[in-house]
């Protein structure tokens, strides 16, 4: 989990500098949630409508599931 929320972090910087360099910040924001059961970073429009999600896996977890499991994805 520990390299999960490392990556999490890293990602979510990456992608606002991403968002801010082009100009985007009005029309795209990453959320990152710490809930279980939620995509790892979320990307939202103006509206707050989620466009995007990314679900972050630890390869090194012994009860890691991998995201290619379809009953890792959780849908709304």
């Amino acid at each position: 989990m520990k390299i999960e929320r490392q990556l999490q972090g890293n990602l979510n910087t990456v992608l606002t500098e991403i968002i801010r360099e082009r100009a985007l910040e009005n029309k795209l924001q990453p959320y990152v949630t710490n809930e279980e059961n939620r995509a790892d970073i979320t990307i939202k429009n103006k509206n707050g409508k989620p466009i995007f999600f990314i679900e972050l896996k630890d390869p090194t977890a012994k009860n890691g599931r991998s995201v290619f499991d379809s009953d890792t994805l959780i849908r709304e």
